[in-house]
């Protein structure tokens, strides 16, 4: 034994309690042991990957093609598209009626997908198909599998759904505003004419929606405009009636002047009042909106604007008014205000003012982070959308501050202006306020009038918010079934088949088909015989046995029927691996057992007699299977008188010896059949036989039955100098063999090592070299020999 542990390539142990010691890290991951297996398993693979493709190209070619069409159309993204300079009619219009509010690309999508809209495609569909159901197959239904009668409104809202789960909206690019509109059908004409019916279907319909709401915001103007001209009517009839019952014709000019700046007055607080309920109204949304994110940023944007702009407001709002009186006194200054240097004053002042307000009003939108601190997140979106919300609140209350401020210093000039009005004489007074009710009646018919005209001309010239970029022509290429995608997928689930079948065969494989799993054991691994099948079928044409000379002896005696043979040589090895491996050891008495039975152990035995008789040594064989004896039939010798007519005294130790038919080895069978071999085994007699014969030979060799089975052998392996272990390649279990190594183990028995018999190596699940080692030991002795030949 060399110093390092090792002779012939392999370990050797010094006994047994050092046996397990050169097992694998289970949790260590071989990846060239997976590539063997999977090369073990590449027909397997490759039948599975075939089959996994050619089920999934059959399937994509039953499968029925579908059709894609594909239109665009833009929608023009707006946030008002209607207004009317110097009037607040237009806001009203616009928050009640939603006359030219505009519209986003996400509301437009809304209205694509909802039930009203799709069912209005739906009639259109309904009346292109015309009843053909072949090329429209999205109005087909089994009426028999429906349990209520299916009504034109009930077909058309089926339908609508049916769009709703199948069409597909995308933007074409993030910051464009063209909508790509698809449909999937498996009729050619159906994919196309669907897109095409919805991007015209939306043209008529938001056309429709548009007109509709400007045709409601013109009634009510006409109704308005109805009862402004009969309280004009009434107020004119009031004032004609009161001059003629007292004879006035017109008041002075200074009371003309009192009634005009009044009536300008009261005027422009109507429309301050106007201004501010709709900016209220904004605010609340903007309110509820901002709310809905975060509970009181609202009241926080309120509580923001700072005291310094109020003043700023109200400053304001004093020059305006202060203005608008000098122009009301003078109004042939109107045209002209630089020739007044007050007015000219008061502008520049009130422009001061503006610039002062501008800036602080940027001030606190730029830098009052504020409001969107709390969110604590990087999506830009949302803080840009909830920055937008703030900065339009804060702009809508500091609008809404500045019309409090004008309505103020309004009212406080009105009421000191009501006072000098209430000095004039009665009828003066009269006659004052049923001219300004007519003036105010006037000047409201007339912006009425304006307004309807206007809108009017609007409601004619709306088109829609649409604009169609591209008609879906008829599609000619099927988009489904994908092939690539099928074959993909079959090639897929045919490799997780191959290799679930792989793993499963793997894991419930539990025979020792690898030297490895032999070496795992912990002991060396003393021989591999190749399987002699093949031999024994082209040498002997299968037969069992074979005469020599007057012996008919088996054919598994290899090393004497072919002596120059890989299988001899494998034996010869074993030979020289028992003797040479412990020099300070003599393995005179050897026993060969198994985990099971037909393994191997009886030709083991047989051949390695013959091995060590060809090297001049005295060798006999016992036979001490006394259940299942073969050693003779294995020599072609009688069965009796064997082992048990010598214990029983019935014969001589010389009658029952027999020579062999090689030179130097003699057999004692196992004589007749016992009743009781286990108590004849433990005999004394059977312990005097082993030592009288270790007196006589160089090596005595005994057969006992499979330890995995019987334990009858226990007290001969106590009296042998070494124990080998025979696995048969693709029989033996692991778990038999491990547990037949723990029975030996604990009665404290010499085990030599291993060995395995009917070894193939192209079945074996060794990999790398350790597979073709052997596989090239067997091709290189064949040709060694062929050429010494």
């Amino acid at each position: 034994q060399h110093s390092n542990g090792k002779y012939n390539g392999e370990f050797k142990p010094k006994n047994a309690a050092t046996a397990g010691l050169n097992k694998k890290n289970d949790d260590e991951i071989d990846l060239f042991h997976l590539f063997h297996i999977g090369w073990r398993y590449k027909w397997l693979m490759i039948i599975a990957l075939t089959v996994g493709i050619t089920v999934s190209y059959l399937m994509a070619e039953q499968a029925t093609p579908i059709y894609r069409g594909d239109g665009s159309l833009m929608i023009a993204e707006a946030r008002n598209r209607y207004s009317m300079a110097g009037s607040d009619i237009s806001t009203l219009l616009t928050s009640n009626f939603g006359i030219g509010m505009g519209s986003t690309i996400a509301n437009e999508l809304q209205i694509l997908k909802s039930i009203r809209f799709n069912k209005d495609v739906a009639y259109n569909i309904i009346e292109r198909a015309d009843g053909d159901y072949e090329k429209y197959p999205i109005t087909f239904f089994e009426e028999d599998d429906l349990d209520f009668e299916l009504t034109p409104a009930k077909r058309a809202e089926f339908i609508a759904y049916r769009l709703i789960e199948g069409v597909r909206f995308d933007r074409v690019e993030l910051d464009s505003d063209v909508l790509r509109v698809s449909f999937e059908s498996p009729s050619r004409t159906e994919a196309a004419e669907v897109v095409n019916i919805i991007i015209d279907t939306y043209n008529e319909f938001s056309e429709y929606e548009n007109r509709r709401m400007a045709r409601q915001g013109l009634n009510f103007l006409e109704r308005e405009r109805d009862i402004v001209v009969a309280s004009l009517q009434e107020s004119e009839e009031n004032l004609r009636n009161f001059m003629n019952t007292e004879g006035l014709v017109a008041i002075d000019e200074q009371s003309r002047k009192l009634v005009e700046m009044l009536s300008d007055l009261m005027i422009e607080r109507q429309r301050a009042e106007v201004q501010k309920v709709t900016i209220d109204s904004a605010i609340e949304n903007f309110s509820r909106e901002l709310n809905s994110i975060g509970p009181g940023l609202a009241d926080q944007v309120a509580r923001s604007i700072a005291p310094k702009l109020s003043r700023f407001q109200f400053q304001q709002a004093e020059l305006e008014t202060e203005r608008m009186l000098i122009l009301s006194r003078n109004p042939s200054l109107r045209d002209n205000p630089q020739t007044e240097p007050r007015l000219a004053s008061l502008a520049k002042q009130i422009n001061d003012l503006e610039n002062q307000i501008r800036d602080l009003v940027n001030e606190m939108v730029e830098h009052d982070e504020r409001f969107i601190g709390f969110l604590g997140s990087s999506d830009g979106n949302l803080v840009n959308d909830l920055s937008k919300l703030r900065q339009n609140l804060l702009e809508l209350e500091i609008e809404s501050r500045q019309l409090e401020a004008q309505k103020s210093i309004l009212d406080e000039r009105i009421a000191v202006l009501e006072r000098d009005f209430e000095r004039l004489p009665d009828n003066m007074v009269t006659m004052a306020r049923l001219q300004r009710q007519m003036k105010m009646n006037e000047d409201l018919f007339v912006l009425l009038s304006r307004q309807a005209a206007e809108v009017s001309i609007w409601e004619q010239t709306q088109l829609g918010y649409g604009r169609i970029v591209d008609y879906s022509p008829v599609p000619i290429r099927p988009v489904k079934p994908r092939k690539i995608f099928f074959l993909l997928a079959g090639f897929l689930i045919g490799g997780i088949v191959g290799v679930s079948i792989i793993v499963v065969r793997e894991l419930t494989q539990t025979q020792i088909t690898s030297i490895d799993k032999l070496r795992d054991a912990g002991y060396p691994v003393l021989t591999v015989v190749p399987d002699l099948n093949q031999v024994i079928q082209k040498q002997f044409a299968g037969r069992k046995t074979v005469e020599l000379g007057s012996n008919k002896v088996s054919t598994d005696l290899i090393t004497l029927l072919d002596p120059i043979s890989p299988a001899s040589e494998s034996y010869r090895r074993l030979f020289n691996n028992i003797i040479y491996s412990q020099p300070d050891v003599s393995y005179q008495t050897l026993i060969t057992t198994s985990a099971g039975q037909s393994e191997g152990k009886t030709t083991i035995m047989c051949n390695l007699g013959i091995v060590m008789a060809e090297t001049d040594h005295k060798v006999i064989i016992v036979d001490a299977d006394f259940r299942r004896p073969r050693i003779h039939q294995q020599f072609g010798l009688q069965k009796t008188p064997g082992v048990s007519e010598w214990l029983f005294h019935d014969n001589e130790l010389e009658e029952v010896i027999e020579p062999s038919v090689v030179p130097g080895l003699d057999i004692i069978t196992a004589g007749r059949s016992v009743k009781n071999p286990a108590n004849l085994v433990q005999s004394k007699r059977m312990k005097e036989l082993i030592s009288e014969l270790k007196k006589r030979y160089d090596f005595v060799l005994i057969d006992v039955p499979p330890f995995g089975i019987l334990s009858d052998a226990a007290p001969l392996m106590n009296m042998a100098d070494g124990i080998v272990l025979i696995s048969r390649f693709g029989v033996t279990r692991n778990i038999d063999f491990t547990l037949t190594i723990e029975n030996l183990q604990n009665i404290k028995v010499p085990i030599i090592g291993t060995a395995m018999t009917a070894f193939d190596y192209d079945k074996s699940t060794d990999y790398g070299y350790k597979k073709d080692y052997y596989k090239n030991s067997y091709m290189n002795y064949n040709k060694y020999v062929t050429e010494e030949k």
